[in-house]
């Protein structure tokens, strides 16, 4: 007798049938690059962790890797998640609290330590997305125009050593320049003003964040001439991504450039924060649940998809609300509704 099936999400749950037009993407390197990727997985709050501003601990090199109270990773860990159906992993690290010196030289040890998860990944068979991630402070990458310029020499140096490091790491390996890069604690720091003069220059700054990423990884050696590369826009936010004033950087090599967004639309579903309305419920088959999604979905299709340039939102979610079917149903539509667009 067969075992009896049971529902992947438990008793109770199901995943939406939802079909949509499928749009044509043209074919380029990049492009065709970017669809085998498929489905992506986070390894946060983990070689990510960082010392904060409310709280400074002794803590020091490996053990930022179980600060935020993630376990330590391991080659099982990894294999299950690719056994699971992920084809490819985010490995988000910050670094710079395991650099020193004038030229941020990047401790041995946890060079090291991120080489060994990097290499374990390969092994699986993933796709790696490899970043600075929190390294978004004022002493390091900062898109203003007093720390323009420690901000592009910390890029600088840091790049190059990581790059050095994966120069013989073929394709599977993607580096991915910044995350969510801000101007922090302030009223815009989340969502740009294009009529504030310090909104407009952080824009501008981080396309030349962009461009010095670019220019550090294609002067290194190796894989590194021909990797594919990700960059971003202000705080990750797909709508900094569409104004005018964000341009992606110039590549000696053609169509090797991919655009990261992050998609916490709509805003009242997916967070539950102070000042955010604690909305739990969506229905993928209600225009004004689903709008958000729409909108941006087609917006970058025409900016980007539309003219070969990949588009990969590499963070997406919604948190818990006692609303399970309800996340089911958001990530679904997000994924089949995306995925139509070459997204």
């Amino acid at each position: 007798m067969s075992e009896p099936i049971v529902p992947i999400f438990g008793e109770g749950f199901s995943i939406p049938t939802l079909s949509f037009p499928k749009h044509p993407v043209p074919s380029n390197a990049a492009t065709d690059f970017a669809s085998k990727m498929h489905l992506g997985w986070n390894l946060g709050n983990t070689f990510d962790s960082c010392r904060t501003a409310i709280v400074a601990p002794s803590v020091k090199g490996l053990e930022f890797e179980t600060y935020w109270r993630n376990v330590k990773t391991t080659r099982d860990m990894l294999h299950d998640i690719r056994t699971a159906g992920f084809d490819t992993l985010r490995l988000p690290v910050s670094w710079h609290d395991h650099v020193s010196g004038p030229d941020f030289t990047i401790e041995p040890e946890w060079l090291a330590r991120i080489k060994e998860v990097v290499d374990w990944g390969m092994e699986e068979g993933f796709y790696i997305f490899l970043n600075t991630h929190h390294d978004i402070w004022k002493d390091y990458i900062f898109p203003t125009k007093e720390k323009r310029e420690q901000s592009l020499h910390y890029l600088k140096s840091v790049w190059a050593q990581i790059a050095e490091t994966f120069q013989d790491y073929d394709e599977h390996l993607i580096l991915e320049a910044m995350n969510e890069v801000r101007v922090s604690d302030t009223p815009y720091e989340w969502e740009s003003d294009l009529t504030i003069p310090e909104c407009r220059d952080a824009i501008l700054i981080i396309n030349e964040f962009n461009q010095t990423f670019v220019d550090t990884i294609r002067s290194s050696h190796g894989q590194n001439k021909n990797r594919f590369l990700v960059v971003t826009e202000y705080a990750n936010a797909v709508e900094n991504a569409l104004t005018d004033l964000f341009q992606m950087p110039k590549d000696v090599l053609p169509d090797h450039l991919l655009l990261a967004v992050h998609s916490y639309r709509p805003v009242r579903f997916a967070f539950l924060m102070e000042g955010h309305d604690d909305t739990a419920h969506f229905d993928p088959y209600n225009r004004e649940d689903t709008w958000k999604i729409d909108d941006i979905a087609e917006k970058v299709y025409e900016k980007f998809i539309k003219n070969g340039i990949p588009v990969v939102i590499d963070e997406f979610g919604a948190v818990y609300k006692d609303n399970e079917q309800d996340r089911i149903h958001y990530a679904a539509y997000q994924i089949a509704l995306c995925r139509s667009y070459g997204i």
